[in-house]
């Protein structure tokens, strides 16, 4: 193994900012550290020679010199083409510097045997899970390797697992929806790294620390690598021995075609994919429906409940999966982009059955949870654009502070139209509702509500005065009135579309900004 002369640098410069290049660095790798000597070669280009500049002296600049750390001790520029080279401002500091780079190189040593060891066993074909063994002997901890969907993909099994949460997720073979949701809330996870440098998780649950680094293939996320500290206290070298196994299970992960898709079941490998848009012929996608034992017609409806509010609490010995399970009997759900996706066959008239209707508005609110169900659609291949709608009916119902706990698609789709267009939506509105807010807002009056209400009970007197908690004889005044303002008897009925659907629009657009 070895160090570029870059990090060497720069780890000095952190600890010791009295250090200078005397040139630009070039990308060198080295492999030892040596004091500078009269029988020095000083042309080795991976050694890192650390001395006086007085010992140059008498060298000649034709010479290509290796990489050097020098303290001045002559005042005079240093001459000689150096392959790197930088100063430091004093003697103390170049002994400093020596010592701080020799550690560095045992350091290096320390994690260079084990992970030849894995190489070794990686060049070997031994697998995943003697990987995972070996590194759970050198780091004396257990580990495990899970994909970007929390489903176990192997575990060291030669180490004990004291971590109950874990243990649990072990045994079942996937993270729940509640261990997910949770998960996803920590701060250390939200702000972690890109690439696979570790990084640490801790949680109120449990006082074991993790330590997570992501695994990268083909520079696509597609999993965790989980180091538990059930045993050895976790270390700085721990660490580099934890990123050079995750190179290794990457490898393997690439090279064996039995790992090509790590996403777990065959029906969450196939809902992934139509989630994706990466299968564009029904008739394949219908295969793989069978090939993963499940059966749907066309009475296709996605149901997506957001996991983003998501509060953990009881739920009475069942899981969120048992119970979405036993509520939708032909369903089939995965974890997806901090949601629980829901490809569900039903006939469509049940999606407005009362009962039906009361039971899941029981269990969202039970769980403190909001979904969405999209339009009925009969291919399997629409179902990425589906679940888009219902991410869009979820979005929508939060901007117009809607507090029912489950929304369809269906009900939106005006508002969805409305968010396709650009430029001022204003000059859509009916103006005699524009003047009715002009005359509420200069009088202190409620008119606006009052006109809305009424066209929503279809003009129904009794039904309005009802809602408005108002006498009815209060209510003909105000219709009479409003009549007198907006100068329409609202008895034609595309004056009354007109004046219905500016309602809606101004609702999208929030009165406030029109007022």
């Amino acid at each position: 193994m070895s160090i570029e002369f870059s990090e060497i640098y720069n780890k000095i410069k952190k600890q010791y900012p009295a250090i200078d290049l005397l040139n630009e660095i070039n990308n060198c790798s080295l492999k030892d550290i040596r004091f500078i000597t009269k029988a020095s070669d000083l042309e080795q280009k991976d050694i890192l020679y650390v001395g006086k500049a007085s010992q140059l002296e008498g060298i000649k600049s034709n010479r290509s010199l290796g990489n050097f750390i020098i303290y001045n001790d002559c005042n005079d520029n240093v001459d000689g083409s150096f392959t790197n080279i930088a100063e430091v401002k004093d003697e103390e500091d170049l002994y400093t510097a020596f010592n701080l780079i020799k550690d560095m190189f045992i350091k290096d040593i320390k994690v260079s045997n084990p992970a030849s060891t894995l190489l070794k066993s990686l060049a070997q074909g031994k697998g995943l899970k003697y990987l995972l063994k070996i590194g759970a002997e050198t780091l004396n901890n257990p580990i495990i390797l899970i994909d970007a969907n929390f489903s176990i993909i192997s575990y060291s099994n030669n180490k004990n697992i004291s971590d109950e949460l874990w243990s649990k997720n072990i045994q079942t073979g996937y993270c729940s929806y509640e261990f997910i949701a949770e998960v996803q809330k920590l701060k250390s996870v939200r702000n972690s790294p890109s690439n696979n440098e570790p990084f640490m998780v801790t949680c109120e649950a449990s006082p074991i620390r993790r330590f997570v680094s992501k695994v990268m293939l083909n520079s696509k996320f597609i999993g965790y690598l989980l180091l538990l500290e059930c045993g050895d206290t976790i270390t700085e070298d721990h660490l580099e021995l934890f990123k050079v196994l995750n190179s290794a299970i990457t490898e393997e992960l690439k090279n064996n075609s039995l790992y090509g898709n790590i996403k777990g079941l065959k029906y969450e490998n196939l809902i992934y994919d139509l989630l994706e848009g990466k299968i564009d012929s029904e008739e394949i996608a219908r295969e793989r429906m069978k090939n993963a034992e499940c059966y749907f017609g066309n009475n296709l409806f996605v149901l997506t409940i957001s996991l983003s509010e998501y509060t953990l609490k009881s739920t009475h010995g069942k899981s969120l999966k048992d119970n979405i399970e036993k509520l939708l009997v032909n369903a089939k759900s995965v974890f997806y982009k901090e949601d629980i996706v829901i490809l569900v066959d039903i006939k469509d008239n049940k999606i407005n059955n009362k009962e039906f209707l009361i039971n899941i508005e029981d269990f969202l609110d039970n769980n403190k949870l909001k979904a969405a169900v999209s339009g009925k659609f009969s291919k399997l291949i629409d179902m990425k654009n589906n679940y888009l709608d219902s991410k869009k009916a979820l979005s929508i119902s939060k901007s117009l502070s809607r507090t029912n706990n489950f929304i369809k698609y269906d009900d939106y789709k005006f508002y969805a139209l409305l968010d396709t267009i650009s430029g001022d939506i204003k000059k859509y509105c009916h103006p005699a509702v524009l003047r009715l807010i002009e005359f509420d807002k200069n009088n202190s009056t409620d008119y606006f509500e009052t006109l809305k209400t009424f066209l929503i009970n279809n003009q129904n007197a009794n039904l309005t005065s009802e809602k408005l908690f108002i006498h009815r004889n209060t209510l003909n005044y105000r219709i009479a009135k409003i009549k007198e303002i907006i100068g329409l008897e609202l008895k034609d009925s595309e004056e009354i579309f007109n004046i219905s659907y500016t309602y809606k629009l101004l609702e999208f657009l929030g009165v406030q900004s029109l007022s």
